[in-house]
């Protein structure tokens, strides 16, 4: 979805290498699904997202 541009995605993996279990960091967080989006404001949305909610979300402007 993000192509070479995912290097500037903060990415936090939270399932343990089995995918059995959850990783306590996105344990504290209270992540319930994936994936999670949390952004400068504090707001999450959960879920695959158009690319242009996350634009409007994070001020980040689409490549035309």
């Amino acid at each position: 979805m993000f192509g070479p541009s995912f290097k500037y995605v903060a990415y936090i993996e939270c399932s343990t290498p089995d995918g059995k279990r959850q990783l306590q960091v996105c344990k504290d967080k209270k992540i319930k699904g994936y994936p999670t989006w949390e952004f400068a404001d504090g707001s999450r949305l959960s879920g695959q997202l158009p690319l242009n909610t996350l634009a409007e979300k994070t001020g980040c402007q689409l490549a035309k």
